[in-house]
């Protein structure tokens, strides 16, 4: 819990990879701007003291070694997102249930701006559940391995950066479909990006890593419709694993603990 008084997941800059938290603040950031529901972010700053004093936030593997402490200052916080009341937040959901999620066709728009961004990992996103159980609206979350993941992979693997539940995209990937998102990211001008990049902190990206970015982005949008072509390959195929049973990211209980 921040000064505010909201609940937030932090990412602290040191175990995020080289681009870790330039690709939070980037990916949440182009994921507002072409409509795609995401989480608010916000630079948490911590300090010393509160590190010392709260040990069960450092770094663990699983080794069982004492832990890594983070630096004090500022570190990525995005906005914890739940279900409301006693209702369930899932982070995996059957492919049997994709008629639930009423805004599921953010998933094509979330697939072509991570194909962009060159996102390098399954694609994380929690499915709320309404008013009624039946109900479902997926939200996008974890932004941290684009621009090739921790060590700046060029190579992207269009399976991989696919939601783990294939069944999901059924019927969605269509010339329209991926013709308006296209058409979005297209309108993302040269001025927006410089807005984003200038509102990552100067302690989360070297100048060098956000010309990386830069670059990355105007290079990577001259290869999006090869990069389309290859979904509609993998969507074919028995590429993508299919997800049988749903898997809870928070029971409801969570925040009464």
């Amino acid at each position: 819990m921040a000064s505010g008084g909201a609940l937030y997941v932090v990412k602290f800059r040191e175990f995020t990879g080289r681009y870790g938290l330039l690709s939070e603040v980037i990916g949440a950031e182009l994921m507002s701007r072409i409509g795609l529901p995401v989480p608010n972010w916000e630079a948490i700053e911590f300090t010393d003291a509160f590190l010392d004093d709260h040990r069960e936030m450092w770094y663990r593997d699983r080794s069982g070694a004492p832990g890594l402490r983070p630096e004090a200052g500022l570190h990525f916080g995005s906005r914890l997102t739940l279900s409301d009341g006693s209702n369930r937040t899932h982070e995996l959901i059957p492919d049997a249930w994709a008629p639930r999620v009423s805004n599921r066709q953010d998933l094509v728009g979330a697939l072509v701006l991570d194909l962009w961004t060159n996102n390098c990992d399954r694609r994380q996103c929690l499915f709320l559940t309404g008013t009624s159980p039946q109900s479902l609206r997926v939200v996008f979350i974890d932004n941290d391995h684009m621009f090739g993941g921790y060590f700046g992979n060029e190579v992207t693997c269009v399976r991989r950066t696919m939601v783990p539940a294939k069944g999901l995209y059924a019927g969605l990937w269509t010339a329209p479909s991926v013709g308006n998102w296209m058409r979005a990211i297209d309108g993302i001008d040269d001025a927006f990006l410089e807005s984003v990049i200038d509102r990552v902190p100067p302690e989360w990206a070297l100048e060098a890593d956000r010309q990386f970015a830069r670059t990355q982005l105007r290079a990577r949008r001259r290869r999006l419709v090869s990069l389309i072509d290859e979904v509609e390959n993998v969507l074919r195929t028995d590429g993508v694993p299919t997800v049988k049973t749903p898997r809870t990211a928070a029971e409801p209980s969570f925040l009464n603990r």
